[in-house]
C-alpha cells in the first residue's frame, strides 16, 4: 500500500551532463569548471518530509535534509529537482545530498536550496 502508483508525487528533475570550463570576466579561463545540466524531465516519486526518525533510521544522524525521495529511477548526487515545472534551470528547488541504494529501490536525502 506504501508505494501505490496513486501516492507519487509528480517532479521535475535535471541531472548532470558535463561541465563547463570558468570564464573570468578577462575571458581568461580559470581552471574551474561549472556543471552542466540537461533539461527538466518530469518524473513521480514518493516524497516523505524530514519527521520522526525517518532520516536517522535511512542515513545515520544527519540534520540538512529536508525531504525523502523513494523512487526505483538513478539519480547522482547533485541533481537538481523542481516541485513546479521549471522556467529557468538555475531556480531549482531542491538538490540530492544523500544516497542510500538498495535491491528494489533507492532513497535520497533532499536538501532546500537556500
Amino acid at each position: 500500500m506504501r508505494y501505490l502508483e496513486k501516492n507519487k508525487t509528480p517532479i521535475w528533475y535535471s541531472s548532470v551532463v558535463g561541465e563547463t570550463p570558468y570564464i573570468d570576466e578577462d575571458g581568461n579561463d580559470t581552471g574551474e569548471t561549472n556543471p552542466t545540466y540537461a533539461g527538466a524531465v518530469k518524473t513521480k516519486v514518493h516524497l516523505y518530509p524530514n519527521s520522526g526518525n525517518i532520516v536517522t533510521e535511512i542515513f545515520g544522524n544527519v540534520t540538512n535534509i529536508d525531504y525523502i525521495m523513494v523512487t526505483n529511477e538513478d539519480f547522482q548526487s547533485g541533481d537538481m529537482f523542481y516541485l513546479n515545472e521549471p522556467v529557468d534551470l538555475e531556480q531549482y528547488d531542491y538538490y540530492i545530498t544523500r544516497i542510500s541504494r538498495s535491491v528494489n529501490v533507492n532513497q535520497y536525502g533532499l536538501t532546500q536550496r537556500i
